[in-house]
């Protein structure tokens, strides 16, 4: 059976185990409501890069196209090379098939870039979420320690009173013994 220090000793384990339960609780409560922003950043910065996509698909399709029929002008682009009227339209086409080739690279570029953003926005905050996660940890044990000095400042207190009562009813039953016997004397 248990003597009734224990059980309070128990109850305020269970409690202490209570309460850090819902403190992860309310921890973990916080990382959901960041992973929710996160996603939410993620979705938007998707949706914004979206038409940078079409735009490049539209402008890559565009290229084709224009490959397309030069390649298959090229035998008559060949035999009209002499003439300087084709060769400048010529040079034109070149010129816009460069054109779009550097917006295509500069859209490729900027997607990059938005990516990398993205990724340093996530890092950013997995690492703020470490950090705390380190703190809270920090907190508990400190919490943990104080508790146990606590409890035993607390059981070498009660001990001591044991120890003194126990003292005093010896120290009584002495004395009522020694009164019986001169009683019974």
């Amino acid at each position: 059976m248990l003597c009734p220090a224990q059980i309070q000793e128990r109850d305020e384990t269970i409690q202490d185990k209570e309460k850090r339960i819902y403190d992860l609780k309310k921890k973990n409560q916080e990382l959901e409501k960041f992973k929710f922003v996160l996603d939410y950043k993620i979705k938007e910065l998707k949706r914004q890069m979206e038409p940078r996509d079409n735009q490049i698909a539209d402008m890559k399709r565009k290229s084709d196209v224009r490959y397309s029929d030069c390649a298959g002008r090229w035998p008559a682009l060949l035999a009209l090379l002499t003439d300087p009227e084709m060769g400048a339209e010529l040079a034109q086409y070149h010129k816009s098939n460069a054109g779009l080739a550097l917006t295509i690279d500069d859209l490729r570029s900027k997607l990059k870039a938005a990516e990398r953003e993205v990724e340093k926005e996530k890092e950013h905050y997995c690492k703020k979420d470490r950090v705390n996660e380190k703190a809270v940890e920090a907190d508990m044990e400190v919490e943990y320690n104080r508790q146990r000095e606590y409890l035993e400042r607390t059981v070498a207190s009660l001990r001591r009173k044991v120890a003194k009562d126990v003292g005093t009813h010896r120290a009584d039953n002495v004395r009522i013994m020694q009164e019986n016997v001169s009683l019974i004397k």
